[in-house]
C-alpha cells in the first residue's frame, strides 16, 4: 500500500475515532444529566415521605400524651375524690386510689399531696426527687405539670404527672400519678420507623435517652428530623435510612476513557 493510502487510512481512522469519542461523551453526559435529575427527584420524594412518616409518629405521641393528661384531669375532677378530701377520710382515699388503679393497668401510683414538699424525701406514698419537686412547683403557675420520666434506665423508671386540685380550703393540693415507663415504648409504631432510627430523649443540654426504635447504626451526626413534644420534657429525633449515592462525574469520565482506550487498541 502506498504512503498516500496509509496516510488516508490513518486519517480516516482518526476522524472516526474522534467522532466516536464525541458521540460517547455526549451520550455519557446525557446519561449523567438524566441520573442527576432522577436522583434529585428521588431525593425530594424520599425526603417528603420521611417527613410524612415522622409527622405521623410525632402526632401519635402527642395524642398519647394528651390522653394521659386528660385521664389525670378526669381523676382530679372526680366528685368522689372531692367528697373524700372534704371529709379527710384517709381510709376512703386509700380505697379510691386502689379502685381507680384497677381501671388503668399502666398506673403505678395515685397520690394526693396536701403540702408542697421543700426537699427530696418520701411522703409515705411517693418518692420525692429533685425532678418531682420541679414538677410540683410548676403547679404554682399552671394547673398541670409537664410529663417527665424519673429514674430512666433503671428498674424503677416511671412517668410522673401532677395535677393541681382546686379544693376550697386548701392552699396547695395536688394529685400525682405515676405510670409504668413501658408505656412510652408502646406509643411508637415500629413499621413507621422502618429501617431508620428513632429516639426519644429528655432534657436539653445533656439529654438523656429514654427509648429508641429501629437500627441505631443510622444515628450519625444531627438527626434529619427533630421535634419537642408539647407538655413534656421530651424531644423526638429521627435518623432515616441512608440511601446509596449515584455514581459521580469522575466515575463517568473513567468509564469514557476506558472505552476509548479499548476502541483505539
Amino acid at each position: 500500500m502506498s504512503k498516500q493510502g496509509i496516510s488516508s487510512l490513518v486519517g480516516s481512522r482518526t476522524l472516526s475515532f474522534i467522532l466516536l469519542a464525541v458521540m460517547l461523551t455526549v451520550l455519557l453526559l446525557g446519561l449523567q444529566f438524566f441520573q442527576q435529575y432522577q436522583h434529585k427527584r428521588l431525593t425530594t420524594e424520599t425526603t417528603a415521605f420521611q417527613q410524612q412518616r415522622f409527622a405521623a409518629i410525632e402526632a401519635g405521641l402527642q395524642q398519647a400524651v394528651s390522653r394521659q393528661q386528660a385521664r389525670l384531669v378526669a381523676l382530679a375532677g372526680s366528685p368522689e375524690l372531692a367528697r373524700i378530701l372534704s371529709s379527710a377520710d384517709k381510709a376512703a382515699l386509700e380505697n379510691w386510689q386502689a379502685s381507680s388503679k384497677q381501671f388503668f393497668p399502666d398506673v403505678e401510683k395515685l397520690c394526693v399531696l396536701e403540702t408542697l414538699p421543700e426537699a427530696p424525701g418520701n411522703d409515705g406514698c411517693l418518692d420525692i426527687t429533685y425532678l418531682t419537686l420541679d414538677s410540683l412547683r410548676q403547679l404554682q403557675e399552671t394547673p398541670q405539670s409537664d410529663i417527665a420520666m424519673l429514674m430512666p434506665g433503671s428498674d424503677k423508671a416511671h412517668l410522673l404527672l401532677a395535677q393541681r386540685l382546686d379544693s376550697a380550703d386548701a392552699g396547695f393540693q395536688a394529685l400525682v400519678m405515676t405510670v409504668n415507663a413501658a408505656w412510652l415504648d408502646q406509643q411508637v409504631n415500629d413499621k413507621l420507623v422502618s429501617d431508620g432510627y428513632l429516639e426519644i430523649s429528655q432534657g436539653n443540654q445533656a439529654a438523656t435517652k429514654l427509648t429508641g426504635f429501629g437500627n441505631p447504626q443510622f444515628k450519625l451526626d444531627k438527626p434529619a428530623f427533630s421535634a419537642a413534644i408539647p407538655n413534656t420534657y421530651w424531644t423526638l429525633q429521627y435518623w432515616p435510612e441512608q440511601k446509596a449515592v449515584m455514581p459521580g462525574a469522575s466515575l463517568m469520565m473513567f468509564i469514557l476513557g476506558l472505552v476509548l482506550v479499548i476502541l483505539w487498541c
